[in-house]
C-alpha cells in the first residue's frame, strides 16, 4: 500500500500517477511489465517460502561441510550469474529529485 501511494507522492500530477498505474497493471502490446529474471526470482522466493524448515536445516548442515574455497567459488559464481542476467547499468535515480 505504501509503495502504491508513493507513486502519487512522487508524480508531478495525478495524470502521470494514473499513467504509471496503468503501465503497471495493464499489459499493452503484449509487453510484460516484469523481466524474465524478475519472474524467476519471484518464483524461487515463493517456492522457498514454503520449503519445510527441516530441509533448510539439512541444506545448511551440508553447505557448512564444503571447503572454504568451494563456498567462495559458489558465491562468486552466483554473483557472476546475477551480473550476467542484469540488464546493464541503472542510473542513480535520486539525482532526479
Amino acid at each position: 500500500l505504501v509503495v502504491l501511494l508513493r507513486v502519487i507522492f512522487r508524480a508531478p500530477e495525478m495524470e502521470a500517477a494514473f499513467a504509471i498505474y496503468q503501465d503497471l497493471l495493464i499489459w499493452q502490446n503484449g509487453a510484460f511489465p516484469v523481466t524474465a529474471v524478475g519472474v524467476i526470482v519471484w518464483f524461487v522466493a515463493l517456492i522457498g517460502h514454503y520449503v519445510p524448515n527441516a530441509w533448510l536445516s539439512q541444506l545448511k548442515n551440508r553447505l557448512v561441510l564444503w571447503p572454504a574455497w568451494v563456498q567462495g567459488a559458489s558465491l562468486c559464481g552466483f554473483i557472476y550469474c546475477v551480473a550476467a542476467l542484469s540488464e546493464g547499468e541503472a542510473p542513480f535515480i535520486y539525482f532526479q529529485f
